[in-house]
């Protein structure tokens, strides 16, 4: 591995750790739910109706965003254009990202909450055939693993930030211990979460506000961050399937384990439906790994030109197994265009999550007689 991939995955670790250490420490309290609340309808005594926009929003659309972003580098690094690019990333996410909702209302019966786990299966189940599809009708090909490897990185980079929004709205959470084993309360004795309101899914949902619980949303989050940076130095090393199936892997096998020591409700069943979708979505990608066949040559011959149009040096780079260079997927990224359709991408993504549906306010408006 070169020293710029190396330093691009050691600051990217340092970064996570600081956030996360942050968020572990602080998205418990009561302040850390409500961002802000939008008046929206005045009442009968002269208060407003509000509209609260959480912190939930905010860190599940920095979740979204730092996933995508490290998609395009991680895929720019391997010389593929974000023109190219995006015929496959915005299918995916047409599919998958309303499917948070849609799958979390099949098996929890409720129309206001989000599941990543329904979402990430989702997009899972359709990834290969939208690969395999628009690659039948392009004439420049998206290598499959190279994809796969890619999207699955940055999917458990966006699960583990994902993490901390569900830290600062309570839900998602672990088992209270004073209903745990002697082992398990002496394990997280010190470090647990305490959930401050009533705000808070964990007090309204199972009357948990001030109890200490099992920390589950950390310890996925620092699970899934290791295997993220583990998987970031395979696909920057050329091992994109082993990229893949690090990531795949532990992601939807630690959902599995990770839901016998929650508390929220997960369906009626003791194995519940996101337990049984992680074990199919690691069947399945293990069964795509060993008969997909990989989109790796065009059968080019000649040298690769100075100022090629990245399109074809793309083609050329491909042909040659050329290992990824995260140089080029940084400038791939960096550019007016892609930031601003980032920007636009994270504010929408605000405005689908951040709404809070099962939380409302009252707001009253005064003048400070004294600052006239």
């Amino acid at each position: 591995m070169t020293t710029v991939n190396l330093l691009f995955i050691l600051s990217l670790g340092a970064i996570l750790t600081a956030f996360m250490a942050f968020g572990f420490k602080n998205f418990p309290k009561e302040r850390w739910q409500i961002f802000a609340t939008v008046p929206l309808v005045k009442d009968k005594i002269g208060g407003w109706k509000g509209l609260n926009l959480t912190y939930y929003g905010i860190l599940s659309a920095n979740a979204y965003a730092f996933a995508l972003t490290i998609l395009i580098i991680l895929l720019g690094a391997y010389h593929i254009p974000i023109s190219i690019q995006m015929r496959y990333i915005i299918p995916i996410l047409m599919v998958s990202v309303p499917a948070a909702r849609v799958v979390a209302w099949i098996v929890e019966k409720k129309s206001s909450t989000f599941t990543v786990g329904g979402a990430s299966f989702t997009a899972i189940m359709v990834l290969p055939w939208v690969v395999i599809g628009i690659n039948g009708f392009s004439d420049i090909k998206m290598p499959i693993f190279c994809f796969f490897a890619a999207i699955s990185i940055a999917y458990t980079y966006g699960e583990a930030l994902g993490r901390l929004a569900c830290i600062s709205f309570g839900c998602c959470y672990g088992k209270p211990l004073s209903e745990t084993t002697p082992l398990i309360k002496r394990l997280f004795g010190k470090f647990n979460f305490v959930f401050k309101g009533e705000t808070k899914k964990a007090a309204y949902a199972s009357n948990l506000d001030g109890e200490p619980t099992i920390p589950i949303q950390a310890i996925t989050s620092i699970i899934y961050t290791v295997a993220a940076l583990i998987g970031t130095a395979l696909f920057l090393s050329g091992y994109f399937k082993s990229a893949m199936l690090l990531t795949i892997v532990v992601t939807q096998l630690w959902r599995v384990v990770s839901e016998f020591f929650r508390a929220d409700y997960r369906g009626d069943s003791g194995f519940s439906a996101y337990q049984v979708m992680a074990l199919v979505a690691v069947l399945y990608m293990v069964a795509i790994s060993i008969f997909m066949p990989d989109v790796v040559s065009y059968n080019i011959t000649n040298a690769v030109p100075q100022n090629m149009p990245d399109a074809l040096m793309y083609n050329q780079l491909a042909a040659y197994s050329i290992l990824p260079n995260i140089i080029y997927g940084i400038e791939q990224f960096w550019n007016p265009t892609t930031i601003i359709c980032m920007q636009i991408f994270w504010l929408a993504a605000f405005l689908y999550t951040g709404r809070s549906f099962v939380t409302s306010s009252n707001i009253f408006f005064h003048i400070v007689r004294d600052k006239i």
